[in-house]
């Protein structure tokens, strides 16, 4: 009896240890210089990153047509508004986009998505039962 109630006891305690609250992160576009801010980001599978045009005419381009190698697209539609977009990261991996008019002056992010680290795993518990 002892032995199954350890084992329970182990089994929960190991789906709870590593869970993370989902966070989101936010980069800054534009301002004073064409610029992402921060332009490296390494984030948990889950989280949202936040993109805010501060100014100027901007986008943000994580597609598969320009980064075929992301594991998958995220983008925006150019404009000069101040304007909001949001992508949550679900797969993980390392992620490049861009600023369609101003990548060629550096205007370039990088994101890295890491893999869960929630998955349980069963060691051997060794008990001694009379």
């Amino acid at each position: 009896m002892k032995r199954i109630l350890l084992l329970t006891i182990y089994f929960l305690f190991s789906f709870t240890t590593d869970i993370k609250a989902q966070q989101n992160h936010i980069v800054d576009v534009g301002g004073f210089a064409d610029v992402f801010v921060p332009d490296t980001l390494t984030i948990d599978i889950g989280d949202t990153v936040t993109w805010n045009n501060i100014g100027g005419f901007h986008n943000v381009n994580g597609t598969l047509g320009a980064f075929p190698n992301n594991p998958e697209g995220f983008g925006n539609a150019l404009s000069s508004s101040f304007w909001t977009f949001s992508h949550i990261f679900n797969i993980p991996g390392s992620y490049d986009y861009h600023c369609d008019p101003h990548a060629g002056m550096g205007m370039v992010g990088f994101i890295t998505v890491n893999p869960s680290s929630s998955n349980p795993t069963l060691g051997a518990i060794t008990t001694t039962d009379p």
